[in-house]
């Protein structure tokens, strides 16, 4: 079975200063950690479901401990020499006493995580369970979208060194909780806001904006007018932010998300009063990427990747990896497919075995259907599977913020 070293389920979280008003927030470099959140090691198993076993016919190797190894983990030695009363004898036997300890310390905290990780587990099971029930709504709130075959094929395929890869995750991107859209088709007001919420994380606190409003500034066409189409461009609402010249997306309290439709009103006008006079952050930059490989390149800078995409089944009941293998065909000759848009948070090097079929990576993906989708909201599209169902367009990543 496939293994990515030791990895715990405890994520990592770094100390952060509130920045000061009107600043530029810019991203910070994504590194490789070997202390992973739950829902990536959750994903990691399902991929391994897949993956073929490696040998493990051999037996694993007899645990024995020299009596000085002993001595070193706080275990008195048994030999003679040890005992008495001397200096040096007090001092081991102290030692001795704070290693143990630590020791029983350290099995009441791995005690109270493995019935925490229990627990989350089976809430996300059955989160998971309720979801399965939400697929034919979710399925009709997909958008029209362009499909791939207007994307040159050469910004599909260009390869990755594979020395760049195991676990790379952008900083902060698993400290902002997974949103969940509704029965509403505004994915992309969800996966701009949760790219601007994660750079804001990594220089402060962690933000609640409103999609409400994302979803209104990027529908130019109809903010004084009522419009029946549903679904909106991400960079439509980047573009309008970055062009008002002054802090314009409020926070979650100030113009509160709507989940259900308001029928031939889609970007549900007129807005609260404190949609358009609460502004808090203004989109100053953003880069569009026309290759996976900017995207992934992105990430390893710490910029979260905003991604269209056409989904598969397999997308909508996965339990955290998403292959390309069983997906199914995609019917690249019509105009315009279904579309979904997501936000990449990382990515994690796939097993020698799969790459035949699935690529070398696959993208660490956070969704905008509630923690029942995937292990926790998230999942990992492989790269076959991301060649095979992207839009046309660019993938989009936010470089820098006014707050």
């Amino acid at each position: 079975m496939w293994q990515l070293g030791s990895l715990f389920l405890l994520a990592a979280v770094g100390s952060i200063s509130s920045p000061s008003s009107a600043v530029e927030l810019t991203s910070h470099s994504s590194k490789q950690n070997s202390d992973q959140p739950i829902e990536v090691l959750a994903i990691i198993e399902d991929i391994n479901q897949g993956a073929p076993e490696t040998d493990s016919s051999k037996p694993p190797p007899e645990n024995k401990i020299s009596p000085s190894k002993k001595a070193r983990d706080g275990q008195p030695p048994t030999s003679p020499s040890s005992q008495g009363s001397s200096p040096a004898a007090k001092m081991r036997a102290e030692m001795a006493k704070k290693m143990g300890d630590m020791r029983s310390d350290h099995a009441t905290q791995i005690a109270d995580w493995r019935q925490k990780h229990a627990e989350t587990l089976n809430l996300w099971r059955q989160k998971h369970k309720q979801f399965l029930t939400e697929i034919p709504m979710r399925k009709q709130n997909l958008v029209e979208m362009a499909v791939a075959s207007q994307v040159p094929e050469r910004l599909l395929t260009k390869s990755i060194s594979k020395a760049q890869f195991q676990v790379q995750i952008i900083p902060s991107a698993f400290d902002v909780p997974i949103r969940n859209q509704g029965n509403r088709g505004t994915c992309a007001a969800f996966a701009g806001t949760r790219a601007i919420e994660i750079l804001l994380a990594q220089n402060g606190p962690v933000e609640d904006l409103s999609e409400q409003y994302f979803y209104y500034a990027s529908r130019p066409d109809c903010q004084s007018t009522p419009c029946a189409m549903k679904g909106a461009p991400v960079e439509a609402g980047l573009e309008f932010s970055s062009g008002q010249g002054k802090l314009n997306i409020p926070d979650e309290d100030a113009c509160p998300y709507v989940s259900k439709p308001v029928e031939n009103n889609d970007t549900q006008i007129p807005l609260a009063v404190g949609c358009l006079n609460r502004g808090r952050v203004r989109v100053m930059d953003y880069e569009r990427l026309e290759s996976l490989d900017d995207a992934v390149s992105a990430t390893q800078q710490g910029m979260p990747v905003v991604a269209a995409l056409n989904l598969s089944d397999n997308f909508f009941a996965t339990k955290g990896f998403v292959s390309a293998a069983d997906s199914g065909p995609v019917d690249t000759r019509k105009d315009h497919a279904k579309g979904h848009a997501i936000t990449f948070v990382g990515y994690l090097e796939l097993p020698k075995s799969l790459h035949s079929r699935e690529g070398k990576y696959c993208m660490l993906t956070a969704n905008s259907w509630g923690v029942g989708w995937g292990q926790g909201g998230y999942a990992c599209l492989s790269e076959e599977w991301i060649k095979k169902h992207r839009l046309s367009g660019p993938f989009l990543a936010v470089k820098k913020l006014e707050k």
